[in-house]
């Protein structure tokens, strides 16, 4: 008795473990997002960005602060020399015969300092340039992580539909079966006739269809949420968890625009952008103005090593100076920046604009769906009610030989159908509950 007891535990125990590495892990909904976070290359991309940003706008302040460098350098040049003696008679060099190569080397350093004082705020432009490119990849890599968010919220629900739709079609496989039952007891009885057994097979038949064909959307659905979870090429193995999650209340239309212009990720880029192109028109304008700068450089040379370090301190050289230079005439190069800066500062004002009014077209049309949903889905669970009431009353008629087939048939695809639409209505009113969050830029702030 205790062996086979043993032998049990070891065998449940072995289901129970291949059951887990078949089934998986039942993931919710806020797991999956954040298992796609970590893995979408388009989130990993922008952080990248940001990262670059960030280099930039560190690398920016190199306008304003000074430049420093220090050089060091070795040379030595050979050149053909003559020997020569002093006349005793002149007192003259004179030349002899031959000739002997001459070389002279020199050590060299020095430190140099370089501080622009003014460019026509051109450089402080070009740092507020850079923070705004920062500013630009954080909305961006925001805007990847909502797309991301939102593609899973998608895939998510679209998975749970079909799940429950394949239950639907199940439901429906085993009616139909059912029906065909009863249907057959009552032809062998002679109560119906063969053509009432045939219609109920037939309709047997396209329920076996119908599973099939749901069995299959359920399979993609899976698929299109694992690439949603960036899970594509990954051997993990899960499953989903029903979702409680109650349809938010829309808030007011002033409310809702509210929050469309202030969390909007595409909307605040837009707003960058044509802060951008306000400063580029500053820079260009800025290259009319007067460069002021000064340079300041300390250096000495030597030509041994070995006193190199006494002479810079002792034969040293110290040079400063202050330049200005005025741009008088550049070919109109100037002043065809300029007006293209200022063209693109007009342009990206009227795209802002464009943005702006397609987000607001966009938003609306999803409150109207929303708002519409709430009264569908009431109506879906009456008329499924009604439906069921509608099949019970039918069936009872159909066994007391007042009702055809044919009503019994049309009473049970009413009620599929109605069972279908109110999954259908459910999980849709979800999806578009997602859109209208990412619209508004505030999806997955409840999760990150």
């Amino acid at each position: 008795m205790k062996k086979t007891r043993i032998q049990f535990n070891t065998l449940f125990f072995i289901w129970l473990v291949s059951f887990t590495l078949v089934s998986g892990q039942a993931l919710t909904l806020t797991e999956c997002v954040q298992i796609a976070l970590k893995n979408k290359e388009t989130v990993k991309s922008a952080v990248l960005d940001i990262q670059s940003a960030e280099a930039g706008r560190r690398s920016a302040l190199s306008n304003v602060l000074p430049s420093l460098r220090l050089s060091g350098g070795w040379n030595e040049s050979r050149f053909p020399g003559r020997d020569f003696t002093i006349d005793p008679v002149t007192g003259e060099p004179v030349g002899v015969p031959g000739t002997s190569i001459s070389s002279l080397t020199t050590w060299s350093s020095g430190v140099g300092l370089n501080q622009i004082l003014y460019d026509g705020s051109g450089s402080w432009n070009r740092i507020a340039q850079a923070r705004e490119n920062y500013r630009l990849a954080i909305q961006r890599d925001r805007q990847a992580r909502i797309n991301v968010i939102r593609d899973v919220y998608q895939a998510f629900y679209q998975l749970l539909k079909a799940q429950q739709l394949l239950k639907v079609a199940r439901l429906n496989l085993e009616l139909t079966e059912q029906q065909v039952e009863l249907v057959q007891r009552q032809y062998e009885l002679g109560a119906v006739k063969k053509t009432d057994l045939l219609k109920a097979e037939v309709q047997a038949g396209q329920a076996k269809v119908d599973l099939v064909n749901q069995e299959s959307a359920v399979n993609n659905a899976m698929f299109a949420l694992r690439n949603a979870m960036g899970l594509i090429g990954s051997e993990q193995q899960f499953t989903i968890k029903e979702t409680d999650r109650p349809l938010p209340e829309l808030p007011d239309r002033e409310k809702a625009y509210e929050l469309l212009r202030d969390n909007n990720p595409s909307l605040q880029s837009a707003k960058i952008q044509l802060k951008q192109a306000e400063i580029n028109f500053r820079i260009a304008r800025g290259a009319r103005r007067p460069v002021l700068s000064a340079n300041v450089n300390y250096s000495a040379a030597s030509e041994e090593l070995s006193r190199f370090v006494r002479d810079f301190n002792e034969s040293w050289r110290f040079n400063s100076s202050i330049s200005l230079s005025l741009p008088l005439f550049t070919g109109f190069d100037i002043s065809g920046k300029i007006q293209q800066a200022q063209l693109a500062a007009m342009k990206q004002q009227y795209n802002y604009t464009t943005i702006r009014n397609d987000l607001i077209v966009q938003l609306e049309a999803i409150m109207e769906v929303l708002r519409n949903y709430e009264e569908i889905i009431s109506i879906n669970e009456e008329v499924l009610t009604a439906a069921e009431e509608d099949l019970k009353l039918v069936q009872k008629r159909y066994s007391l030989g007042s009702a055809t087939i044919l009503e019994v048939l049309d009473s049970q695809v009413s009620l599929t159908r109605a069972r279908s639409n109110l999954v259908t209505s459910r999980y849709d009113a979800r999806v578009q509950e997602a859109n209208y969050r990412a619209v508004l830029g505030v999806l997955g702030q409840d999760i990150e």
